[in-house]
């Protein structure tokens, strides 16, 4: 028998590959976040390279556009944590399974997989952004302190949040150990830096004094 093609599957971009070439921007825009504009930095420069955009012969002009200025930094950082966020958000729950397959086990036993599978599986077809926005809004009302919202309304925010809970959590947290990975990298980078430039200046202070 035919395998029958799914058009509307082959027009869906390939968001997995878009997250994966973002992903170091994902974490330039926490290193922002965190106020923590080197880490921004070299989280950009490794966005630039051929883990990320593999920009080639552009990687210069990038690096020196971006890094005119702090504004530079921040603005590009945001721009490219918002790509991945983009992508995450247009991913369906089965792509989004799919695409940290090589993680998931790690953090997912057998006892629970079963379970996990079912949950996918009932969320297939639903973007990921739609499910963050329903738990966002659910979790807003709940926790408002105001008397904004009515008891039926506080009821439906409950059951919004009881129907989305694990299907986000399983995804919110396969991503952060996804990006965990490329947050370790940054690190790594930043403390060799920072060794290298602490005797450099110690280097230079000594023939100095010499």
């Amino acid at each position: 028998m035919a395998k029958v093609i799914d058009m509307a599957e082959m027009e869906r971009p390939d968001y997995g590959a878009e997250m994966k070439k973002y992903a170091y921007g994902a974490i330039a825009g926490r290193h922002i976040e965190q106020k923590d504009p080197r880490g921004a930095q070299i989280s950009l420069e490794k966005l630039a390279s051929k883990d990320g955009l593999n920009l080639g012969k552009d990687l210069e002009a990038f690096v020196k556009g971006t890094y005119a200025s702090k504004e530079g930094i921040q603005t590009a950082s945001i721009i490219s944590a918002n790509n991945y966020g983009k992508a995450m958000a247009n991913s369906t729950a089965s792509k989004l399974w799919d695409f940290y397959k090589d993680i998931r086990g790690k953090y997912i036993g057998e006892e629970e997989k079963e379970r996990v599978e079912t949950e996918v599986e009932r969320f297939k077809d639903v973007n990921y952004g739609e499910i963050k926005k329903k738990m966002e809004a659910a979790e807003e009302i709940l926790k408002s302190k105001t008397d904004n919202f009515t008891k039926e309304q506080k009821e439906k925010a409950k059951k919004e949040l009881e129907k989305y809970q694990k299907i986000y959590i399983l995804f919110a947290t396969l991503n952060d150990a996804y990006l965990g990975k490329y947050e370790s990298n940054v690190e790594e980078e930043h403390r060799r830096r920072l060794l290298q430039e602490t005797f450099k200046e110690e280097r230079e202070d000594l023939a100095e004094a010499a």
